[in-house]
């Protein structure tokens, strides 16, 4: 009775897994430009104060 139930969880788990997979690239793409934005913007930011002062 059990046996269904198993074989739809273990599918879910494993289109899951797929799914993660297929969104580690995307989220490490948006983790490293974000990443390179503030650093750029952190930059930009010295730069402006350090021509200020």
């Amino acid at each position: 009775m059990i046996e269904p139930y198993l074989e739809v969880a273990g599918f879910l788990h494993v289109s899951l897994m797929l799914k993660a997979v297929n969104w580690i690239p995307h989220l490490l793409a948006c983790c490293s430009v974000h990443q390179w934005m503030s650093q750029s913007l952190q930059d930009q930011w010295s730069l402006t104060i350090g021509a200020t002062f």
